[in-house]
């Protein structure tokens, strides 16, 4: 009888991410033989509930770039190899490791349901098979090792301490917002006066001709957008036509189709000229329109300044850049994350991200005793099942 098997936990066919689950009483030490990890020792001295990120490469080939998560230790091993979505990845990563003595089961029914038996697990599952980015990846395999046990935990505290109860359900959505944003994306839109060079800004940040640029004012007739990855952050970068009060016509109608995707934003970067004089007025009509969102002022074209102008527009501070050269860039990067991130945020540390589960929480917590109805109702909504 086989005592090391190989499951897909993913959906067949092309995806962002494959999920594979390796179990038996030496999976981590059959996994070695082809697993480089980038830092850490060896597998079999990793903590259950840990993740290490490193290579697979057998016979000298780099087959991919992978996470591998300890799930448990007892009664077997089991780990989860998260690579790579591509068919052919997926198939060759199966392949090597029936190289290396594991069977592939492919006769178990469902394994994309049944590998997540809770619904906090199913939404991770899920999330999983969406990622954009290694980060958001490397975030979501850290969910899948210790989220559903903290849940877990915050429940029993309920029932049995109220007061730590609640601090502990009150731990799990403190980032929530962060966490939703690195798990499915932010909107940044970049507004500004026409010229100040959003469409440069937008295809520096996009790494290609996505939006025309030139000096010509108001050339952006409409919006524009594209999928990104910014330090590792999945985002989705919209570039709106210029903002003034004088516009007519056709320009009048591309703002305002400009200015309903600030209403859906998670951060909007405006950019204005720093070589235009005084920024302050050129900002105000801008301004007199920002919904109530996360905003970061950027004084473009550095690399036409006789002398910087002031780092402030008001009161806002303001990063300058050349969207240009590309110089500032990494300053305003940081100036983003830093607005998209909460400060506290650690991706390592367990927190719930789909709005279906923090709204329950939330909705829990707004009861200042949490009833019993509610912990029940939460118990429910978490793990799919009463919690006694």
């Amino acid at each position: 009888m086989d005592t090391h098997r190989v499951q897909l936990l993913t959906p067949g066919g092309a995806g962002a991410i494959g999920v594979l689950r390796m179990s038996g009483p030496r999976a981590d030490r059959l996994l070695e033989r082809a697993f480089q990890p980038v830092s850490g020792g060896a597998l079999a001295t990793v903590e259950a509930g840990s993740v290490r990120y490193g290579r697979i490469v057998a016979a000298g080939e780099l087959i991919d770039d992978v996470l591998v998560c300890v799930v448990c230790r007892e009664p077997d091993t089991v780990l989860e190899l998260t690579c790579h979505g591509g068919v052919r990845v997926v198939e060759r990563l199966i392949e090597m490791l029936g190289d290396l003595g594991f069977r592939f089961c492919a006769d178990v029914p469902d394994l994309w349901s049944a590998a997540a038996a809770t619904p906090v697990e199913r939404a991770i599952t899920a999330a999983l098979g969406r990622a954009r980015t290694e980060r958001s990846v490397r975030f979501l395999a850290a969910q899948r090792s210790r989220l559903p046990d903290r849940v877990r935990e915050a429940l029993t505290l309920l029932r049995d301490d109220p007061s730590s109860g609640r601090a502990a359900l009150e731990a799990l959505i403190a980032h929530a917002e962060s966490a939703r944003r690195l798990v499915d994306g932010a909107r940044v839109v970049l507004a500004g006066p026409p010229n100040a060079g959003k469409s440069t800004l937008f295809n520096r940040l996009v790494g290609r001709g996505a939006a025309i640029a030139c000096h010509l004012a108001g050339t952006t007739r409409d919006w524009v957008r594209a999928d990104v990855e910014i330090d590792g952050f999945p985002v989705t970068l919209y570039d709106t036509a210029g903002v003034y009060e004088e516009a007519e016509g056709l320009d009048r109608a591309a703002i305002a189709a400009g200015l309903s995707q600030l209403n859906s934003a998670d951060l909007v970067i405006a950019v204005f000229d720093g070589g235009a004089g005084d920024v302050f007025p050129q900002a105000q009509p801008l301004l007199r329109h920002l919904p109530d969102v996360p905003l970061v002022a950027c004084l473009n074209k550095s690399d036409q300044w006789d002398r910087p102008p002031p780092p402030r527009i008001g009161d806002l501070p303001a990063v300058s850049v050349s969207a240009r050269t590309g110089d500032g860039l990494s300053a305003l990067v940081a100036a983003v994350m830093g607005r998209l991130l909460d400060r506290g945020f650690r991706p390592d540390e367990p927190c719930l991200f789909s709005p279906e589960h923090v709204n329950a929480v939330r909705d829990a917590l707004s009861d200042r005793r949490i009833s019993g109805k509610a912990a029940v109702v939460l118990a429910e909504t978490l793990l799919g099942r009463v919690f006694t």
